[in-house]
Formats: C-alpha cells, sequence, structure tokens
C-alpha cells in the first residue's frame, strides 16, 4: 500500500542556484548535497522533500497553470500573512493581488526564478480534517 509522497523532482537548468533560493527565500534545508551530480534534496519543516538534479540542455517551454500534467507544487503557510510579506521583502512577486480563496482561505500563485510554478495555501481547516 503507498502512504505517502517522499519526494518531487525539479529539473533544473542551474541546480545549485536554484537551492540556494528555495534555502534562502523560502527556508528549506539543504539535507543532500551531490554537487559532483548536480543533484540535492531539500526538505521542508512538515517534513516533505525535494529533488533537485541538473535538467538537460533541451529549452523547456513556458508553463502556464491550466497546461496538461503536473503544474504547481503547493506550500501551506500557518501565518499566512507573516510569509507573504517575507517573500516580498525576498522580491518574490504573487500572480494576484487578492490572496482571498474564500471561506477563511488564503492562496496564491508564484514563480520560482527558473518558472516553476508554486502555490502558497493556507486552509483554517485542512482538507479531509472536516
Amino acid at each position: 500500500m503507498i502512504t505517502d509522497i517522499e519526494h518531487t523532482a525539479i529539473m533544473a537548468a542551474d541546480p545549485a542556484e536554484l537551492i540556494a533560493w528555495y534555502r534562502d527565500v523560502l527556508g528549506f534545508n539543504v539535507i543532500v548535497a551531490m554537487e559532483d551530480r548536480g543533484q540535492y534534496f531539500l526538505s521542508l519543516p512538515g517534513g516533505g522533500m525535494l529533488e533537485f538534479l541538473k535538467a538537460s540542455d533541451k529549452p523547456g517551454g513556458e508553463q502556464a497553470n491550466d497546461d496538461v500534467g503536473i503544474r504547481h507544487i503547493a506550500f501551506t503557510a500557518e501565518d499566512y500573512d507573516e510569509v507573504v510579506a517575507h517573500l516580498e521583502e525576498k522580491g518574490v512577486t504573487f500572480q494576484n493581488e487578492s490572496h482571498d480563496a474564500g471561506g477563511g482561505n488564503k492562496r496564491n500563485f508564484f514563480p520560482d526564478p527558473e518558472g516553476n510554478i508554486l502555490q502558497l495555501i493556507h486552509r483554517p481547516e485542512p482538507l479531509g480534517q472536516a
């Protein structure tokens, strides 16, 4: 039986530069750094992991949130407004002016430096727990 997602992999043009952004801007921890292979694992405080690997030299296309396939990674925040303020101080530009998703939920999308779509979300009542 599958019980959880261990990690999500992100192919990066410059893995070292991209993991530095995830570390310095988002506050993730580097737990494995195989610089000679261009492979890194970062952990989140809640236990999730992201893997970063060196991408091929093939050009990547621009991604839209409604394209087929995996489109974004959503990160939770307990103090959503504080995290938004921190990210904006670090130069993050959110997709929408409003963060209100209705019902007390807050969310917005933003890109990482290589254009991967990320989401910040806060739900007063986590999904599946009502």
